[in-house]
């Protein structure tokens, strides 16, 4: 494994929200560029949680389709994904924390 391959592997987390444990990963930085050119719509939250929310096994629990434009892409999400606006306040600020840079380990669910 080279070692850029090994840089971009992608790191997940698990987080407790609502007693529930989740697997978040932080944004890449091309979908920070993308999430950047719809930010103030409702579809870059959906577009957030679809691309950082993972399975257990960290692998993506939402996949784009091929047709699907990034912003149809949020806006599929939210519809699926119809939480109430406090469960979803608090999940978008821990992606967003975690996209700013490794959560604290007092933050994080013992395994």
């Amino acid at each position: 494994m080279s070692v850029i391959s090994k840089l971009t592997k992608r790191r997940f987390y698990p987080f407790q929200i609502d007693g529930e444990t989740i697997h978040l990963r932080a944004m890449l930085t091309s979908e920070l560029d993308i999430v950047q050119k719809f930010r103030d719509d409702d579809e870059s939250l959906g577009f957030m949680i679809g691309c950082c929310v993972l399975n257990e096994n960290g692998t993506a629990e939402f996949i784009k389709t091929l047709d699907e434009t990034p912003k149809q892409f949020g806006a599929r999400i939210l519809c699926e994904v119809d939480l109430p606006l406090d469960t979803r306040t608090e999940l978008i600020n821990k992606i967003i924390g975690l996209s700013n840079g490794p959560p604290s380990q007092e933050k994080l669910i013992k395994n």
